[in-house]
């Protein structure tokens, strides 16, 4: 018997919760390459948020798209990004990029910096 599309599509939406915590796992992985870790961390971005319309504050003039970026660019681009205090943040930084659980932030908007 062959499956129909909407049969594919609620098989693929069933393991949506396996699928999400393979690529936390890569992103988080020591041994991963900083390429497939920042690959799996926009991966989960751009299904969590959607992908960007415009570039980031922190691309400057660089226009280029990420496909063309080197490692290292990506990282510094993410490093400049995550440096940038949060909407709410703004002035209250010590200036220092911090770690943050970004799951327990989704849960808890208020809980972003404090442990």
């Amino acid at each position: 018997m062959t499956e129909t599309p909407d049969d594919l599509r609620s098989l693929a939406r069933s393991l949506t919760r396996a699928a999400l915590d393979t690529l936390e796992a890569v992103m988080q992985a020591d041994d991963a390459t900083p390429a497939v870790r920042v690959s799996a961390a926009n991966a989960i971005l751009e299904r969590g948020w959607g992908k960007p319309t415009q570039p980031a504050e922190a691309a400057g003039n660089d226009q280029r798209a990420l496909s063309e970026l080197s490692t290292a660019e990506l990282i510094a681009r993410v490093a400049a990004i995550l440096a940038q205090p949060a909407e709410g943040d703004r002035g209250q930084g010590t200036g220092e990029a911090e770690s943050v659980d970004l799951r327990q932030r989704d849960r808890d908007p208020g809980s972003a910096g404090s442990s």
